[in-house]
This record gives structure tokens, sequence and C-alpha cells, in this order.
């Protein structure tokens, strides 16, 4: 996971953070990485994260938001959680969801 601070709302995460993060997670032992910025995205690094959906997760101002104020009534973000998760080698844990998705 990385997060990425802006001083401004109109400095935005770019594409060379994403692809950074696409080639350090495709070495590592892990099912995904996760880049938080408290403004936006350029379209470009959008784009290469949307290449990589499986790998790459992006999460901005709003889904900050969101989750401050345990906001998580969209099923698509619920559904990409995968259903456990292993956090060292050999404990696995259960990621809890609400009943139906």
């Amino acid at each position: 996971m990385q997060a990425k601070h802006h001083s401004t709302p109109r400095l935005r995460t770019g594409f060379d953070v994403v692809r950074d993060l696409v080639g350090s997670v495709s070495h590592m032992p892990v099912q995904v990485g996760v880049i938080v910025t408290n403004t936006t995205f350029t379209p470009d690094a959008a784009w290469i994260a949307g290449q990589y959906h499986g790998l790459v997760r992006l999460r901005d101002a709003a889904a900050l938001q969101r989750w401050i104020h345990e906001r998580f009534t969209d099923d698509a973000l619920w559904r990409e959680l995968p259903d456990t998760l292993e956090v060292c080698p050999g404990v696995i844990v259960q990621v809890p969801k609400p009943i139906g998705t």
C-alpha cells in the first residue's frame, strides 16, 4: 500500500506512481497493491491501473471520505475484496463483508 498526500487539490497522483507500484507488487508475494491519495489520479494513472485491475487498486479523496464516514454502500467495492487475506506466511484471516455481497 502507498499513500500519496498532496498539499493542494489541484495536484494529482500520476502514472509513474502507479507504474512503480505495479512493478513492485508483481515481484512480491501479495495479492494486490493499493494507492490512496487525498486528491485524485491523472487519467493516465487510472488507465495503467485499469490494465492491471487484478493487481492494483486506486483510492481517491472520495473513497477516503466514504471510509471516514463508514459508507461502504457500493456493492462493487465489497465484491473486489477477497474472501481471505494472508497477512503473513501461514496466517490467513477472513474478510468480513455485509450479508448479500
